[in-house]
């Protein structure tokens, strides 16, 4: 063994084209192990894939879930658009009494001042 050693030392291009090799070889086997294991666990498509009938019945079930909220908006407009209404005329209500009573005031210092008025003359 000694003297295998002895007669035969690789040269470092020898040694550079063996690593090459290596290299070019574990590459080959890595490619050899995506391919087989692409094909190996591939589900069904019916279970990748929504079917036609799947698609359509996740629509209806949308278009349902659409209307329902479509019909719930509605209402809930229609309840603020009576409530702004009322509140509309409450406020008027407020108004219309609080002019009142600055009227009645008014005609109570117009009477003070026409008194105080004559009493000064």
């Amino acid at each position: 063994m000694h003297l295998f050693a002895l007669a035969y030392s690789p040269s470092a291009v020898e040694l550079m084209a063996f690593i090459g090799c290596l290299f070019f070889l574990a590459a080959g086997i890595n490619q050899v192990m995506k391919l087989l294991d692409r094909n190996k666990e591939k589900p069904p498509p019916a279970e990748t894939y929504t079917t036609l009938k799947e698609c359509s019945v996740r629509h209806e079930a949308q278009t349902v879930r659409m209307e329902r909220t479509e019909a719930e908006l509605h209402s809930m407009r229609a309840e603020i658009k009576a409530e702004l209404n009322q509140m509309t005329r409450l406020d008027e209500e407020r108004a219309s009494g609080l002019h009142e009573r600055i009227n009645r005031v008014l005609e109570a210092v117009s009477e003070l001042r026409g008194e105080m008025r004559r009493l000064n003359q």
